[in-house]
């Protein structure tokens, strides 16, 4: 995990090396101010917060900065997260109706750090991605969501959905094509990291603000079905005033399902955190719904995404 020291460090030799402009081969790294780490989010039993600042990249400039907060339609920000261990249940392949099982496959890893996008994806920021990419996809798949007024509405500040995983692995590749060498890249989390991201450092096993009586929070913290408006089903704004978890990461729980990959070298889908539609029980961060359960290609009006970033 590269520190802010080291990235001011990158920032220097490339000042030196006269690489900060144009025809760079170096990712250009600006620092501003610090925002003081994660913001929200419930306690993590006096562990210390491993998330270690703000950093956002422009998509179309492809300028990475450190300790800056921005959610605009041409940036992109992340929690910087240290790695740890990261021990769950994941049960596989979620019914419609939301009901799952206790029953899953444990699971015992070592997460390297990561940085995983603040908030899921605006629909400004796709657009900005396809346009950046130049990949031949929709920039608003969102539109082919019928009725769209069930399920969200047209505006730069709600998430994405309707994003087939076939379309999110094609931008990021074609984006990631056209990087200088050394820039910055991006691609979905693994499915390790999106749960030790939505975990946010707690033992819990099901919601990140806890598992006892976890109705009595939910709404703080996750639009569900059991906590969304009675006159409204559709997503809400990414700026809707819930709560973070204790990494500073909005809706890992509700809102949308998320696209991962099984690992780093699998293009294989996952879907993970539930949405709007589904019950509380259906967002638990152990419950995922696997590639037998998901087409790639589809257009599903539930889903959305959040990214992560890499920066060498």
């Amino acid at each position: 995990m590269l520190s802010n020291k080291a990235l001011l460090i990158i920032m220097t030799a490339c000042t030196l090396a006269g690489c900060g402009g144009g025809g760079s081969d170096e990712a250009s790294v600006t620092t501003g101010g610090s925002n003081g780490g994660s913001t929200g989010g419930n306690g993590t039993g006096g562990q210390q917060d491993p998330v270690q600042g703000d950093v956002s990249i422009g998509i179309a400039s492809r300028t990475v900065t450190v300790d800056s907060f921005l959610n605009t339609a041409v940036d992109l920000s992340f929690k910087e997260i240290t790695g740890g261990a990261l021990s769950t249940t994941s049960v596989d392949n979620v019914t419609e109706g939301g009901d799952v099982s206790s029953s899953g496959t444990s699971t015992s890893v070592t997460v390297s750090g990561f940085r995983i996008s603040t908030y899921e994806i605006t629909q400004g920021q796709w657009t900005a991605l396809v346009s950046a990419s130049g990949a031949s996809v929709s920039s608003q798949p969102w539109v082919s969501v019928t009725p769209l007024s069930d399920y969200g509405r047209e505006a730069s500040g709600d998430p994405a959905f309707g994003i087939s995983f076939s379309d999110v692995v094609t931008v990021l590749n074609a984006w990631n094509a056209a990087a200088p060498v050394g820039g910055a890249t991006l691609r979905l989390p693994t499915a390790a990291e999106w749960q030790y991201a939505c975990q946010a450092g707690t033992s819990f096993s099901h919601y990140s603000w806890g598992d006892s009586s976890p109705q009595t929070s939910a709404a703080s913290y996750a639009r569900v079905r059991e906590t969304r408006e009675a006159t409204t089903g559709a997503t809400e704004t990414v700026a809707s005033g819930r709560k973070a978890n204790a990494y500073g990461v909005f809706d890992m729980h509700g809102n949308l399902w998320e696209w991962s990959a099984v690992n780093l070298s699998d293009t294989t889908p996952e879907l993970h955190g539930g949405s709007w539609s589904d019950s509380l029980l259906s967002a638990r961060l152990d419950n995922r719904r696997t590639f037998a359960d998901v087409d790639a290609g589809a257009i599903i009006g539930t889903v959305g995404l959040r990214l992560v970033l890499e920066v060498p």
